[in-house]
């Protein structure tokens, strides 16, 4: 009978919390007991965790944040930051949040490019920038070659129609 079979228990206490392992020669027991309660209780909780991170949707802009016509590039910056925090109170995008990573052109066109470098390591797919066009077109040919999309708002010099865009 059942209640005839009698097997030792082994008491396990990790602070307040008791719990009775049966003391079987059989895979999962020898398991169970070689690993403490903590992380038998941490195992499933890290495996829910890990089925809900969701990485964040990572947007560039890169904006002459100081140097010739900072206000604009500043309020370029506020409108895109506001816009970002408003769309992640709602949910974010299709539950994933957006993460803005901002780089200072510095309204030189040397360091548009560079600006862009740096967005584009961090794994940006998408810039938005830059304020003025001669920032643009210093920046377009790199962007281009690493297949990444320029999104322009001010620029409005008549080679950028020109120019091919990815």
């Amino acid at each position: 009978m059942l209640t005839d079979f009698v097997f030792p228990i082994y008491l396990f206490k990790y602070k307040r919390v008791s719990v009775l392992i049966p003391v079987v020669d059989n895979p999962v027991s020898v398991m169970l007991r070689r690993f403490s309660l903590k992380k038998i209780l941490l195992l499933p909780l890290l495996f829910f965790l890990s089925c809900q991170v969701k990485n964040p949707i990572l947007i560039g802009l890169s904006a002459n944040l100081t140097g010739k016509f900072s206000d604009v590039g500043i309020d370029f910056r506020d409108g895109a930051s506001m816009a970002t925090e408003e769309i992640n109170a709602q949910g974010g995008i299709q539950g994933k949040k957006i993460q803005l990573l901002i780089e200072d052109d510095q309204g030189d066109t040397h360091n548009a490019p560079e600006a862009d470098a740096r967005l584009i390591q961090k794994g940006v797919p998408v810039i938005l920038g830059h304020v003025l066009s001669s920032l643009t077109l210093a920046a377009l040919p790199q962007v281009n070659e690493k297949k990444v999309l320029l999104i322009n708002f001010t620029s409005m010099a008549d080679e950028l129609s020109e120019q091919d865009d990815y």
